[in-house]
């Protein structure tokens, strides 16, 4: 092989690795940044302010229950433990929480989310602030929570969602009663 022709191939391998590795970077954080979209609708959905009519209610379990693989498990620390291990269960606990309560505001902080390199799943750590009033009660608290979530053909869905830990529970007046 003379000079011209080594040179061309060594040139043309490295464009393909600088383009391999632009491509790869593009699709890893194409998936980080569906997975955080995602993360943000979830939190929409929960989010109440003020009386809605059952069809809303029930809309917006479907599309919270939706957004869930089929096995989804959520875990919950105290004082609320809770395990749900299905779309139907979340769906359930989404309408109950919905009829008991009148506002419910959430907000994410301190986001990181890794895929995984054959990028079938990602874990996810963030921050949740989350202000609940109904019942008679209100409630406001700061938790780190860990998220699972799993790539299906119809996207990512998540998978598991734990409670890490309380980190700031925010006393609040009780202005129903």
């Amino acid at each position: 092989m003379d000079w011209w022709t080594t040179r061309r191939a060594l040139i043309a391998g490295i464009v393909l690795a600088v383009v391999g590795t632009v491509v790869g970077w593009w699709i890893g954080a194409s998936d980080v940044q569906t997975i955080e979209r995602r993360l943000l609708d979830l939190c929409r959905l929960a989010e109440k302010r003020g009386d809605e009519s059952l069809v809303e209610a029930a809309r917006r379990a479907d599309r919270i229950a939706n957004l869930m693989t089929g096995d989804i498990v959520l875990i919950s620390a105290q004082p609320w433990a809770v395990s749900l291990s299905s779309r139907a269960e979340v769906r359930r606990a989404v309408l109950e929480a919905r009829a008991m309560l009148q506002r419910l505001d959430m907000s994410v902080d301190d986001v990181h989310t890794e895929v995984t390199p054959d990028r079938r799943t990602a874990e996810q750590r963030c921050t949740v602030r989350v202000r609940v009033d109904g019942g008679g009660w209100s409630d406001a608290q700061t938790r780190e929570i860990a998220l699972r979530w799993r790539r299906d053909p119809d996207g990512w869905r998540l998978a598991s969602v734990e409670i890490v830990e309380v980190i700031r529970p925010l006393p609040v007046p009780n202005r129903a009663g």
